[in-house]
């Protein structure tokens, strides 16, 4: 979905694309210096890394620091430092729809009214952290131990939690414009890891709000969300750079894990505008093939040059969660019927490759606030008040430094009554004989339930957000989402042909389970209530999602079929578990029936986690380059 800050005036300033790539070593590449290309790849590495984002160049950063190592990664995007939706924390969701967002689909959605819901995804160097909210918080312990509780043995809260702290650089809060003192536990935090985390300087006046009128509704103070309790509400912390030239700048795994280092090491080659189209296997021990190297092409370019290159050691798949089972199907792994169909020889029958499709639905109430308040609709509006925003972020200050400022994580036991909470765990244990959704996977989610994991995610945007493309222009909007955490609906992502260029089929299944669509409903009337509060209502005109004409259980059921919609955050479909449990790879991250082929994003998780997956994915990253170090 496009935000409506469009800031044309700001984006036409920066080049959209670049005609030459900068790698590291090996000066500036001509794209179509096919020759070039060639040369630089006869080189044959340890490790090929497959995916520039989040996890990708964290492993591939991790690796390079061996020195007998050399690493290549081929990242799809291109390397564009100076975007400003990129750069400037408040022009998140600008670059949506652009030639950085992949901009998938799904297929029509059954149970939310047969529509296509639109998911983007990062085609840049740095991924989805470049495209990303910034928000950064760790799921409940329940979530972490639910996967070793799956036979992802070695997976918990505690095994995780030193690859949380490794990956990140916590800056304690100083002062910003409301005042506001942030609680955190400084503990649970990391000190000198290259993720740098803050809290915003600038906070808005309606966001205070929102953070003072959920208190009124019950809810707690959290201690700190990422001390695995996630409970209350809080000023959010945000991958946000402190100091020097990073000062309120969006960190990115690029600008992280990659710009301090790529300069000085030699064992480290970093491609971009490269998409890789198969993993290449030696099938000589058929019951244990093994990854030779990748094959790959340009990009953004129409050509029929296919290079590719050779890994002595592993071959490591960082696509994310839509394109890694996509390329292990394009390989030959995955289910060898399906496989078959559609003209690929199978090479390991894996049936699990895909499957396990979990994802946060969200839906978001929108208020229309009274005139004079002060958002990113005006702001983006108004070329002379955007001119002045941006020149008070290159200060350090102002509304363009700010993301998701407060977040609140609600329990079912809070959300609910105590007739509701009762009716919700069984309609869960309806669920046992289902088969959508394996019955060991929702006696866990049943079990964090009970444990106090959250079951919904409340959050407040500056900016219109809602269902259109754009709100009324020269109106102020502040949207309040509501985001299920514990969604009991399980789909799929399949290659739709053997062209590597041709988009997957996504069928996340949203609200297939009535469960999913009953918490959304409560949670819809919750955000209503909350708009009511004084601490809120102060600040709010009107309603303008769903409108006053929703007010009916019925109606609001039928409203969220018509709106539900993704927090970008899709997992699961090469899943760590058994191979005769739908696993696609083993405790080691190894994918079953492969001796040295890995998988290193956030497709491997077993379930979601009732948080932003973020930081999650960067502890996966810390703790397989550990894995991998270990083996070697």
């Amino acid at each position: 979905m496009k935000s409506a800050v469009a800031f044309s005036l700001l984006l036409a300033l920066v080049p959209s694309s670049t005609e030459a790539i900068k790698l590291p070593h090996f000066g500036r590449i001509d794209a179509n210096d096919n020759d070039l290309v060639q040369r630089v790849l006869k080189q044959e590495y340890t490790h090929i890394v497959v995916g520039g984002g989040n996890a990708g160049l964290a492993v591939a950063s991790r690796l390079s620091e061996e020195p007998t190592f050399s690493v290549l990664v081929l990242e799809a995007g291109t390397w564009q430092p100076l975007t400003p939706g990129v750069v400037v924390p408040g022009l998140a969701g600008t670059t949506f729809n652009t030639d950085i967002d992949w901009a998938f689909y799904t297929q029509p959605q059954e149970h939310a009214k047969g529509r296509r819901v639109y998911w983007p995804r990062g085609k840049i160097l740095g991924g989805s952290s470049a495209l990303n909210f910034m928000a950064w918080t760790r799921g409940h312990k329940s979530d972490y131990d639910s996967w070793d509780a799956l036979g992802a043995k070695g997976w918990n809260w505690n095994s995780l939690l030193p690859y949380f702290k490794k990956s990140e650089k916590f800056s304690t809060p100083s002062s910003n414009n409301q005042n506001a003192q942030p609680v955190y536990d400084a503990s649970v935090h990391g000190t000198s890891g290259p993720v740098q985390i803050s809290f915003s300087p600038y906070i808005s006046d309606q966001f205070t709000g929102f953070y003072e009128g959920i208190q009124k509704m019950g809810v707690s103070v959290a201690n700190d969300l990422n001390d695995g309790k996630m409970d209350g509400v809080a000023w959010s912390q945000s991958t946000i750079g402190k100091g020097g030239l990073l000062n309120e700048r969006r960190v990115t795994s690029q600008t992280a894990y990659i710009d301090p280092i790529w300069l000085t090491r030699s064992n480290l080659c970093v491609l971009p505008g490269m998409q890789a189209t198969r993993v290449l296997f030696d099938t000589t021990n058929k019951d244990n093939v093994k990854a030779t190297g990748v094959e790959f092409t340009f990009a953004n370019i129409t050509t029929g040059h296919t290079f590719s290159a050779s890994a002595t050691r592993e071959v490591i798949l960082s696509a994310g969660s839509i394109q890694t089972p996509q390329l292990l199907e394009l390989s030959g792994i995955g289910d060898a019927s399906f496989l078959e169909s559609k003209g690929i020889n199978s090479v390991v029958d894996l049936p699990g490759v895909g499957e396990n499709l979990a994802d946060h639905p969200a839906i978001v109430v929108v208020e229309k606030l009274k005139e004079g308040s002060k958002t990113l609709d005006a702001i983006g509006a108004n070329p002379i008040l955007a001119g002045a925003a941006l020149a008070e972020w290159a200060l350090g200050k102002g509304i363009l430094t700010q993301e998701l400022s407060t977040l609140a994580y609600l329990d079912s036991q809070t959300l609910l009554n105590a007739s509701d909470h009762s009716r919700a765990l069984t309609m869960m244990n309806r669920l046992k004989s289902s088969s959508n959704i394996p019955t060991a996977q929702v006696e866990q989610q049943i079990a964090q339930v009970k444990a106090g994991s959250p079951i919904m995610e409340f959050l407040a945007i500056n900016v219109y957000f809602g269902a259109n493309a754009a709100g009324e222009p020269n109106v102020p909007y502040l949207s309040l989402a509501a985001c299920a955490q514990k969604s009991f609906s399980r789909g799929s992502i399949h290659i739709a042909s053997n062209d590597p260029k041709a988009y997957p089929n996504i069928d996340p299944q949203y609200l297939q389970a009535d469960i999913d669509k009953f918490y959304l409903m409560r949670a819809a009337q919750f955000l209503r209530e909350l708009a009511k509060t004084d601490a809120l209502s102060q600040y709010i005109d009107s309603e303008a999602e769903p409108g006053p004409e929703v007010q009916s259980e019925q109606q609001l059921e039928d409203w969220i079929e018509n709106v539900v919609r993704t927090e970008y955050h899709p997992i699961g479909t090469a899943k760590m578990g058994a191979r005769n449990d739908q696993g696609v790879v083993d405790e080691n991250l190894i994918v079953h029936g492969t001796s040295n082929l890995r998988v290193v994003d956030l497709s491997v998780m077993p379930m979601h986690v009732s948080t932003h997956p973020q930081s999650t994915a960067y502890a996966i990253a810390e703790k397989a380059a550990d894995l991998m170090r270990q083996k070697a």
